[in-house]
């Protein structure tokens, strides 16, 4: 069971990972403010150029925009891929480990004969001294 210091201890380590969550989310919605600031005053329309294709008469705002939303869409799928590696990871370690707990367990149980029969071969070679020495 747990005792009352490791209840704080998780207690506090939920309580920091709830504080780091609201820091990051008023920095996401300053950050989202700022670009819809800038967008907003960067209205007039422009022409973009895109390899082969060429759009004319885009707002520059729907571009900003756009692309805000594309950065976003790039680091959040960045961010599931490394979860991903990590979930995996975690679960070959786990795998593992298990492997690891059979094979001490199974050594453990090979031992305990080994020392056994060492225990009965020391009786034995202690009797035979003893008919020798008579």
């Amino acid at each position: 069971m747990f005792n009352t210091l490791e209840y704080g201890k998780i207690y506090m380590n939920l309580k920091l990972r709830s504080e780091a969550m609201q820091v990051t989310l008023i920095i996401s919605l300053v950050f989202a403010i700022f670009i819809a600031l800038f967008a907003a005053i960067n209205g007039g329309e422009v022409t973009i150029n895109l390899f082969f294709w060429q759009l004319e008469g885009v707002s520059q705002a729907m571009v900003i925009l756009a692309s805000a939303a594309f950065g976003a869409i790039l680091v959040y799928l960045s961010g599931m891929m490394n979860k991903f590696k990590q979930v995996r990871k975690v679960k070959d370690l786990e795998k593992k480990i298990t492997g690891l707990e059979k094979e001490l367990a199974a050594a453990k149980v090979v031992k305990e004969p080994i020392q056994e029969n060492s225990a009965i071969e020391t009786k034995t070679d202690k009797t035979e001294e003893k008919t020798e020495d008579k």
